[in-house]
């Protein structure tokens, strides 16, 4: 959740990765990713109860890399985030400690950092080694976010009837809902005569279908 006063986006990260005072038995690491203009501290609370509860097995880590730059895009996030965890698993390779296991737990906008950054680490081969357990997100919008003020509004109605006709377009390229029957709605008749930009975007990406 966004901060109305701007405090958070100022804070600097406080966590210290240190990775020598977990033991060699340790070997599910588990990644924390906070929100949007969060705080790695955000969720230190859980990650110390989970440490205190499984010593021996659980390695925590709390994300830094995307620290005041929740708003750069998920990508930009979701590579930081891709790269801090190949980096923090190698140095606890060379400290002793072999990570078999992974699993990631993400607050809001940190739940879809963390999806970006694990299709990154399949792509890389990521887990060829280390296996994938357990994907955790709470208030995360993975089916996307009204807008909290005005309610709908244009934009946000075409989103939702693109979610609703976009599985039927690509089905099929003719019948009632191919691009040009959907063209063939407006009186007109013509793409030319179509006000709505969000109409026109909904047309568009259905012939790329």
């Amino acid at each position: 959740m966004g901060n109305l006063l701007g405090f958070w986006g100022t804070r600097k990260a406080s966590v210290t990765v240190e990775p020598e005072r977990y033991p060699e038995t340790a070997d599910h690491l588990v990644v924390f990713s906070h929100g949007l203009d969060g705080h790695p501290d955000d969720l230190a609370y859980i990650s110390a109860q989970l440490e205190q509860k499984h010593p021996e097995r659980i390695v925590t880590f709390l994300a830094t890399s995307y620290d005041n730059k929740t708003h750069d895009g998920l990508d930009n996030a979701g590579m930081s985030l891709a790269q801090e965890v190949e980096e923090f698993t190698a140095m606890l390779r060379e400290r002793g400690v072999n990570v078999r296991l992974i699993s990631f737990v993400g607050h809001s906008l940190g739940g879809l950092v963390s999806r970006y950054a694990i299709g990154l680490l399949y792509d890389r081969g990521f887990f060829d080694h280390v296996k994938p357990m357990n994907f955790t997100t709470f208030a995360t919008p993975h089916l996307g976010a009204r807008k909290v003020l005005g309610g709908y509004n244009l934009e946000t109605l075409a989103g939702h009837a693109f979610n609703w006709l976009a599985p039927a377009v690509k089905r099929s390229r003719s019948g009632p809902f191919s691009p040009n029957a959907l063209i063939s709605l407006h009186p007109a008749q013509s793409r030319k005569k179509l006000r709505s930009s969000s109409l026109k975007m909904i047309l568009r990406v259905a012939r790329c279908w």
